[in-house]
């Protein structure tokens, strides 16, 4: 996802897709139909909403439909700390 030279960046090989394999695995997980997802994201920064988007379709293709819930960053963040507090 990032340039080499970036900071971020992490040489990890590509993965090739089994779109078979994950439906069968979600039918073994008893979702045969599919499965229905909320995720929140945000508006901005705009790589945010973008990668919920591209999520979106590519797991769409396997039977996972995913509900984008957008918010502006306060929001999404502090909902993120509400539930990591709830966790501990």
């Amino acid at each position: 996802m990032f340039v080499k030279g970036s900071p971020w960046y992490c040489d990890v090989p590509d993965v090739a897709q089994n779109k078979e394999k994950a439906k069968a695995l979600l039918r073994e997980a008893g979702y045969p139909t599919g499965l229905k997802v909320k995720m929140p994201t945000a508006t901005t920064p705009g790589y945010f909403i973008k990668t919920a988007q591209i999520m979106q379709a590519q797991l769409k293709e396997v039977g996972i439909e995913i509900e984008l819930e957008v918010n502006d960053l306060n929001t999404l963040m502090n909902r993120i700390i509400k539930k990591s507090l709830i966790l501990w």
